[in-house]
């Protein structure tokens, strides 16, 4: 509760003294009718008289709540820490301290611009009667790809719908696995990963093997053109990738063999290593990438001897859900072409 008591001052034919009290049940109500009271108490044809507001218009320093990956939703609070509540809060979403253009919500999507930049927001806050005040957030990490969007992390997603970005990237860390490899390399966890399966088939009397892992745009470029040539544009994209569109440049990826022949043919599946792949590959964070019967979803043909590496906890929850497909498994529409 406060009184505010306006004092009328001396007019023509006399002394007119008037006091008035005003109980308030609160002051941000009091903050919007301070101007309306002095013209009411004013006498006709005077000017208002000035009611002096007391109280303080203060807000706490903004915090940002939210996952800071591309494509994810922030969301900004300050709280009012003042006698006055405000009655308008303006937000002003900041890219490394300079506004972004037309983001004045109290929510912020995070774009692909926001990538390796740190964001962070100015709010604020306005009562009539009182002069603004203004805070501005702590800054937030660096904004990174979203998991299923970064090339980097054993989780991103790869098809003809969702190309690798930028087109033409090379990982880093890339190792020869210390199996039978012919030559090629995968990314260490994966590279590792690999190693760990095929000595627990080799207690099950099983060989597994690397036939290709990792391919550089520039090579893919070469496999997609003669995949062409030799069976025409249509039969080659149902089994080979645009350049910038495959699993195999991620270096999460390898098609794998095993003693029993059928080397990248469709029987390998009936093979000891194609039947052990598909029974115990995600005890070691391996998935068969393009499954019998998924081709509208994955927009690839048949292929039981490409696996890829998502890592023991994905692997394993896609098994026990029965999900096939990384589409499936992340919510993301079928790719069946581009």
């Amino acid at each position: 509760m406060r009184t505010i008591q306006p004092t009328i001052r001396a007019v023509a034919g006399g002394l007119l003294a008037v006091a008035v009290a005003f109980s308030l049940a609160s002051p941000a109500s009091a903050a919007g009718t301070a101007e309306a009271r002095g013209r009411a108490l004013a006498p006709s044809g005077a000017a208002p008289i000035a009611i002096e507001e007391t109280g303080t218009l203060a807000i706490a320093r903004p915090t940002i709540s939210g996952t800071t990956r591309v494509g994810r939703l922030l969301r900004a609070t300050a709280v009012s820490t003042g006698t006055v509540a405000p009655r308008v809060k303006m937000y002003t979403w900041l890219r490394d301290g300079a506004p972004i253009r037309k983001a004045h919500a109290s929510t912020y999507r995070l774009t692909s611009k926001d990538r390796k930049h740190r964001i962070s927001v100015r709010v604020a806050a306005f009562a009539t009667g009182f002069p603004t005040v203004k805070r501005t957030s702590a800054s937030t990490e660096r904004i990174r790809f979203r998991v299923i969007d970064d090339p980097t992390n054993s989780q991103v997603v790869v098809n003809k719908q969702r190309s690798l970005k930028p087109k033409a990237y090379a990982p880093s860390g890339l190792i020869l696995p210390s199996i039978s490899n012919n030559g090629q390399r995968l990314r260490s966890v994966a590279a590792h990963a690999l190693e760990r399966m095929a000595a627990g088939a080799r207690e099950d009397g099983v060989t597994i093997t690397l036939l290709s892992g990792y391919r550089s745009y520039q090579t893919q470029v070469a496999v997609f053109n003669q995949q062409v040539a030799t069976y025409g544009r249509a039969v080659a994209e149902k089994q080979s990738a645009r350049p910038g569109y495959s699993e195999h440049q991620t270096g999460f990826s390898g098609d794998l063999g095993g003693a029993g022949g059928c080397p990248i043919t469709s029987c390998f599946a009936g093979t000891q290593a194609g039947k052990w792949l598909k029974k115990y590959a995600y005890r070691y964070g391996f998935i068969m990438r393009y499954p019998d019967g998924y081709t509208k979803i994955t927009g690839y043909a048949y292929e039981p001897w490409h696996y890829r590496y998502v890592g023991k906890k994905v692997a394993t929850d896609m098994k026990r859900k029965g999900i096939k497909t990384l589409e499936q498994y992340r919510h993301l529409p079928a790719a069946p072409t581009y």
